[in-house]
């Protein structure tokens, strides 16, 4: 059969530019390093299982549904305005300080004791 048009159209201009030269750089040694055996071990056995039936049900028709105007509308203004200083600011050492005892100790049986009547 003849050769499509779209295949013997000339080449355009960004097709046939130099390559740039972070485009023939040296391989990093990082990306050539052995596979890890972690990463060639066999797929296991729960990850070749069929999939289920509720997995591949047609889509409900709830779920294709146009998308309703009020989530295409445009983002108001108040959602784009730059982040203020005091939700930028470090994080203060008491919001990072070690969970004390008494609040990682079992919880006591009177605490889950059923609600009486």
């Amino acid at each position: 059969a003849p050769v499509p048009a779209w295949d013997t159209a000339p080449v355009p201009a960004w097709d046939t530019a130099p390559v740039p030269a972070w485009d023939t750089a040296p391989v990093p040694a990082w990306d050539t390093a052995p596979v890890p055996a972690w990463d060639t071990a066999p797929v296991p056995a729960w990850d070749t299982a069929p999939v289920p039936a509720w997995d591949t049900a047609p889509v409900p028709a709830w779920d294709t549904a146009p998308v309703p105007a009020w989530d295409t509308a445009p983002v108001p203004a108040w959602d784009t305005a730059p982040v203020p200083a005091w939700d930028t600011a470090p994080v203060p050492a008491w919001d990072t300080a070690p969970v004390p005892a008494w609040d990682t100790a079992p919880v006591p049986a009177w605490d889950t004791a059923p609600v009486p009547a």
